[in-house]
């Protein structure tokens, strides 16, 4: 069995991205790949992690690219439960990418959202930066009417 097919039987994954739309088709590829996947981690990290990466054709743009991922991996619908996002910096790729969970994330209970912490602000900027998060969100439909939403 190569590799890859593997993936199927993952029950947690770990990813490290920018959150670039170079990284959405990987992205997209790992979500279809991880049949079982219950629980996802995502840390944002600046920067692109393979510099000398180039994409398998022209990019689309992020926006239509998440909004035409049909048909929607089995996770999305059966199995992923939990999803964390650490180092979220209000960029529009990651509010493409949480719309996209939340539009399809049919049995998601909880999207735990972490802010990055902004370099020399105080705390009062974070409390701000949640709040326009939890303003926001609150408009965007959800797949899962059972789902809870933490931002810290």
């Amino acid at each position: 069995m190569p590799l890859w097919q593997h993936l199927q039987f993952l029950t947690h994954l770990t990813v490290r991205t920018a959150v670039h739309e170079y990284e959405s088709y990987g992205f997209a590829f790992l979500l279809s790949s991880c049949r079982r996947l219950q629980i996802l981690t995502i840390e944002i990290v600046p920067g692109r992690i393979f510099p000398d990466y180039a994409p398998p054709s022209e990019l689309r743009g992020n926006n239509v690219f998440w909004r035409q991922q049909e048909p929607v991996s089995p996770c999305m619908i059966e199995t992923l439960r939990i999803v964390e996002m650490k180092g979220v910096g209000g960029e529009p790729n990651e509010l493409l990418l949480v719309k996209y969970l939340l539009r399809h994330g049919h049995v998601m209970e909880t999207l735990n959202i972490i802010l990055k912490k902004q370099m020399g602000h105080g705390d009062a900027d974070t409390e701000s930066n949640s709040r326009s998060w939890a303003e926001m969100l609150q408009y965007y439909a959800r797949a899962s009417s059972g789902l809870q939403i933490l931002i810290s």
